[in-house]
């Protein structure tokens, strides 16, 4: 006689669509399309879990690098000096000081910028160069006379003004 485990098997399918409470027509409904959605599914709250750590860490760099640009800093110099400073603060506090506490951010942006310049770098970034004014010339002297260009003669724009002009 053929044995089929049938009261386990159907405690497994029942659990699946147990699981499967909440989604939408068949994949809730039937076996095998529950039990393939949820695959799907677990496979995507894997993958998401770790890129929810990637997205994270960027949003932090974006806030804690808007309370740089602030205060006349970049991020890298910013990074670099804590480093220096030996500063072992994450950026996930660093974000939450720079939105909730701006004197406390401020204060280790300073302790950043000395260790930087201690460190042999700048002490404070440039700032980008304005272009220089173009000299004036100077009006003639006395006595000399200005050179002057003759004017040259336009010529018509088009053929019917050539032809008047003659």
């Amino acid at each position: 006689m053929r044995v089929t485990n049938a009261p386990a098997s159907r405690k497994r399918r029942r659990r699946w669509l147990k699981s499967a409470k909440g989604f939408w027509l068949r994949r809730s409904k039937l076996y095998r399309y529950a039990k393939d959605a949820l695959d799907h599914g677990r496979q995507y709250a894997y993958r998401d879990r770790r890129n929810k750590k990637r997205t994270f860490r960027g949003l932090w760099n974006v806030r804690i690098n808007a309370a740089c640009k602030a205060a006349d800093i970049s991020y890298s110099r910013f990074i670099e000096g804590l480093k220096a400073a030996k500063v072992e603060i994450n950026r996930k506090l660093l974000a939450d000081i720079a939105a909730q506490d701006e004197a406390a951010f401020l204060e280790i942006i300073n302790l950043a910028k000395m260790a930087f310049a201690e460190k042999g770098g700048q002490s404070v970034p440039k700032a980008k160069s304005k272009p220089e004014p173009v000299a004036e010339e100077k009006p003639a002297a006395e006595g000399e006379s200005a050179k002057e260009e003759p004017e040259a003669e336009e010529e018509p724009a088009t053929e019917e003004e050539a032809k008047d002009g003659e």
